[in-house]
């Protein structure tokens, strides 16, 4: 089996030794292209300059060329609803971001989001004509709690607030999900649904599946680089959660045994 992973584990430097979905006897030769941050467009076009002449788009056709693909595994949609702009306006407090993604003003038009999700989708069924194509969807990072704690708070007017963040898990997610499960359904892959898969385990439980504001160099408010990309993705017990979802749908495609 050949298995091609966008988007999944994006924040984490690629396949190693404890992430889930690794080569073996049973996954075959894998791909992975995750990048984090990276918008729909940026997947033919590269994120960095250092990319470009090797972006996810020729990274695939260069992999299908040698072997055809069995599964491609996709997360993509987040980066085109601005998802990594709200967090950085809900930190930075200037003013409040919940108004912002929740009103009429707000960030995210799940119909844009749908069309430019729905075309990438194509781009890689063409790239990948055999393979058979899973949209992964978002799971809510606050697990179902929402609370201000040290993995949420800079300091202490900087931070995601509890507002903030229910507007984030109930108003903004479930229009983003909705917009990548219909761009899935139009462009004929099936859709994996994983939008609770941290129930009880969210940035601020005592277990966490996945990082808060982690420290680094990445991004930033105000131009400030302070935070790590990892950020707002899953650790290695969110990965293996995840995973757990998706190798439940491949195997009853009858892909995994």
């Amino acid at each position: 089996m050949a298995t091609v992973l966008s988007g999944l584990n994006a924040g984490q430097a690629g396949i190693g030794s404890n992430d889930p979905l690794k080569p073996s006897r049973e996954t075959g030769q894998v791909l992975f292209t995750a990048c984090s941050g990276a918008t729909t467009d940026q997947f033919s076009s590269g994120q960095y300059l250092e990319t470009d002449l090797n972006t996810q788009i020729r990274r695939l056709r260069r992999f299908e060329a040698d072997a055809p693909v069995d599964v491609l595994l996709i997360s993509i949609g987040g980066n085109d609803a601005g998802f990594g702009t709200i967090i950085e306006d809900c930190v930075q407090k200037l003013r409040s971001c919940a108004p912002r993604f929740s009103g009429s003003s707000g960030y995210i038009s799940g119909a844009r989001v749908q069309d430019n999700v729905t075309s990438l989708l194509r781009l890689v069924r063409r790239a990948a004509p055999s393979a058979r194509a899973y949209q992964v969807g978002y799971p809510d990072p606050f697990g179902g709690q929402t609370e201000v704690c040290s993995a949420l708070r800079v300091t202490l007017r900087v931070n995601v607030s509890v507002r903030e963040q229910q507007v984030i898990a109930k108003k903004f997610l479930p229009v983003l999900n909705q917009a990548v499960a219909n761009a899935a359904k139009a462009a004929g892959v099936r859709f994996i649904g994983v939008s609770r898969a941290f129930d009880g385990h969210g940035i601020c439980a005592d277990d966490p599946w996945i990082n808060g504001l982690t420290p680094g160099n990445d991004v930033g408010p105000l131009g400030l680089k302070i935070f790590g990309n990892e950020s707002f993705h899953p650790n290695y017990w969110g990965h293996q959660k995840l995973f757990g979802l998706v190798e439940k749908v491949l195997v009853e495609d009858g892909l995994l045994n």
